[in-house]
């Protein structure tokens, strides 16, 4: 039933899961272009009077995003930076404003809402092989179906990135049997996805590519430290999976992998990055927009850790009452999504025919 492909107990802050211890392009600038009309369908551009270290400012608690973030990872910098995270109405609003101007489209329709996220999901491929973080035929990137919750669609084996469309992806259910599409299924993706989305109802969507900087970072068998503002967007959200077994066939390991994002410590509201030793990272999100803004953000910030340490110098790491504070602002799932929107945007202005 499936083709040949990639891809294989767990730990994250100080927890271990499996012994006897049982998921920045958008946000950079002023006045950014985001996508998404009010069908969800068309991409628009909205001009947002305030800065993007502004917009994703505070907890908010009114909406539909009520957020709090998660566990300690072990510090391994050489200083710690330790601030009092300053409180203002004026940011609270700034949150406000924007979350009413552009949230994420809710449907009554089912098949209008899987077109969205089908058109979501082909548009993830083309941005990922756009900034190189693709590798062969490994990698997939999956969304769960709105309707039948129990597949998911999912890209087709040796399609590359770079061509996706949304008529090439493929539903295929929690057996491993293709629903829609006539072509072949990732083994690797299966294995792992497939458990990611069945230890995990609350997440609609998962992401895992073999890029250039998750690989060696995973070797390292570490956490990224909260050193910037981007970075804390992982602070207390990370998990690290250990025990490489090959490539991952074996649903047992995506058991073990699914059940990392399944795993709450501390504040957690949810893990978003789990890092797979030897293998590289995958990310989650409750839609396919936040777990590839995840992915992305967690490559750059494995490239930045991995440079800091290279210049040999001391660096300062945000202390723990600082960093959940900027997690609370970059790390919320309304911050995933936001950042995905002009990379959005961008592709499907100068590549219409992925949509077709």
């Amino acid at each position: 039933m499936f083709g040949q492909t990639e891809d294989a107990p767990i730990e994250g802050g100080q927890c271990v899961v499996g012994g006897d211890d049982a998921d920045l392009g958008g946000l950079d600038g002023h006045g950014s272009p985001f996508a998404g009309g009010a069908d969800g369908a068309s991409p628009i551009t909205v001009e947002i009077g305030c800065c993007a270290d502004h917009i994703l400012m505070l907890r908010y608690e009114t909406s539909r995003f009520n957020i709090s973030q998660s566990a300690d990872p072990t510090h391994r910098g050489r200083g710690f930076m330790s601030s009092h995270p300053p409180m203002s109405t004026q940011e609270s609003s700034a949150v406000a404003e924007t979350m009413e101007r552009l949230s994420p489209p809710e449907f009554a329709d089912p098949s209008q809402e899987r077109r969205h996220r089908q058109e979501r999901l082909a548009a993830s491929f083309r941005i990922l092989a756009r900034l190189g973080l693709t590798t062969g035929i490994t990698g997939h990137i999956t969304v769960r179906d709105p309707e039948h919750t129990d597949c998911f669609w999912v890209n087709p084996l040796a399609v590359p990135f770079s061509a996706m469309r949304v008529s090439d992806l493929l539903l295929v259910d929690e057996h491993g049997t293709v629903i829609e599409g006539d072509r072949m299924v990732n083994a690797a993706a299966f294995a792992i996805h497939s458990r990611i989305h069945r230890h995990n109802p609350g997440v609609n969507a998962a992401c895992h590519s073999h890029s250039p900087w998750g690989r060696p970072w995973s070797a390292t068998g570490r956490l990224v430290e909260p050193t910037s503002q981007d970075a804390c967007a992982f602070f207390e959200s990370q998990r690290l999976a250990r025990g490489f077994e090959g490539v991952v066939f074996d649903t047992e390991v995506g058991d073990t992998l699914g059940a990392a994002f399944a795993e709450h410590a501390g504040n957690a509201e949810r893990i978003n990055v789990v890092v797979h030793e030897n293998h590289g990272h995958m990310t989650v999100g409750g839609t396919v927009d936040e777990a590839v803004f995840w992915f992305i953000l967690f490559e750059q910030m494995c490239q930045a850790q991995m440079r800091l340490e290279s210049t040999g110098w001391p660096y300062s790491v945000l202390d723990t009452e600082m960093a959940r504070h900027t997690n609370r602002q970059t790390g919320t799932p309304y911050a995933g999504w936001l950042g995905f929107q002009s990379y959005f945007t961008e592709i499907t202005r100068e590549q219409p025919e992925l949509l077709d």
